[in-house]
């Protein structure tokens, strides 16, 4: 090996350091997505996962014991309790997975994130994305690297049905709008659902709020609860753009929708208190709408503008919003494809042009 492949090898593999808003320092190996991979698996005081003044991480593990591997920290254990972990897991952890005869010619960089349970950890589940070992329905494009459980699937889908509860008079009808609400309401089973939820927001792209826009609905209508999973409580039948305004801001309200929860819980409440004050704190109206599913529901949605420019049909008179997004914005809110399969999309739709001039 001459000396420019040594310094070559040696820029790939340097740990980075840069300094946070905060003031902190995080540290990262270039190629390896936004994770971070140790070199040291039993190090507790490695500054991957150290905490920002030294603290060990995981303190209580036994030092012969592996810092990320499925055996110590995920089967039969419970890192935080019985070890005192304390990492921050939005940031993840990585291993890379042993080469196969389709992954040999990959870079270590490339198998940890396709195939070694990165993180960040699922917020539904508290580990990382694992393959559902049984078929999940609603949230099928999500099984392969599932971050919710079979069981979580199913209630999702119920409470997917009861909101478009319609039901078959409209399968044949908003086909791109059901599709878009079901991303949504599979936001918590998405394997990167810890870097979108993080700090209490849920952090949504425009692009693809705007195709769950409330008008969009207005055919079949929806069915709005006064909770989800209590019909005991109540619902109504109502056209989605007049409860909830049209475009971007009923998609919104949509999102942020609440509901009145059980009737009688006022006068429980009331009764309980037996004449008392009550100075607690308000708790949170359940959600419903469009709010996802097995996400704590005090937390707050933000719609991050990902659109750079809308596109206006000369001949329909129409106006496509968000025609085009910026990719570099769209990787750090969910959307309605992933980055990866956005640009397939977007070299099947250009093979397609050419080969159509082709016969021109």
């Amino acid at each position: 090996m001459n000396s420019t492949q040594k310094n070559t090898k040696a820029t790939k593999n340097r740990l980075i350091i840069r300094d946070t808003p905060d003031g902190f320092k995080e540290y990262y190996v270039p190629g390896h997505y936004d994770f971070f991979q140790l070199k040291d698996k039993k190090n507790k005081a490695d500054p991957i996962v150290a905490g920002p003044n030294g603290e060990l991480y995981c303190p209580a593990l036994p030092d012969d014991m592996n810092l990320h591997t499925l055996e110590d920290l995920s089967l039969g254990s419970d890192p935080f309790n019985d070890y005192g972990c304390a990492f921050n897991f939005q940031r993840g952890i990585c291993y890379t997975p042993q080469k196969t005869t389709q992954t040999m010619l990959q870079p270590e960089a490339l198998r940890s994130y396709n195939d070694g349970n990165c993180g960040p950890i699922c917020p539904i589940t508290g580990r990382p994305w694992f393959p559902s070992k049984v078929l999940l329905t609603v949230c099928h494009e999500m099984e392969d690297h599932a971050c919710c459980f079979p069981n979580q699937d199913t209630e999702i889908e119920e409470f997917y049905y009861d909101f478009l509860t319609a039901g078959d008079r409209c399968k044949e009808e908003l086909i791109p709008a059901k599709k878009a609400l079901r991303r949504i309401f599979c936001m918590a089973c998405h394997r990167d659902a810890g870097k979108y939820i993080v700090d209490g927001v849920i952090k949504i792209c425009k692009s693809l709020a705007l195709k769950i826009a409330p008008e969009k609905f207005d055919k079949c209508g929806v069915l709005m609860a006064e909770e989800r999973g209590a019909p005991w409580f109540g619902d109504d039948m109502v056209t989605p753009s007049a409860q909830w305004g049209v475009g971007l801001e009923g998609a919104i309200a949509m999102l942020e929708a609440e509901g009145g929860g059980d009737p009688q819980g006022e006068a429980l409440a009331e009764a309980a208190l037996n004449g008392a004050v009550d100075d607690s704190t308000p708790e949170q109206a359940p959600r419903i709408g469009a709010f996802p599913p097995f996400i704590p529901e005090d937390y707050k949605i933000e719609i991050v503008d990902n659109c750079i420019l809308d596109y206006y049909n000369p001949y329909t008179g129409e106006t496509e919003e968000c025609a085009q997004t910026d990719s570099n914005i769209t990787a750090y809110c969910y959307d309605l494809y992933d980055r990866g399969n956005t640009e397939m999309i977007s070299l099947t739709i250009l093979a397609a042009i050419l080969f159509m001039l082709g016969f021109e």
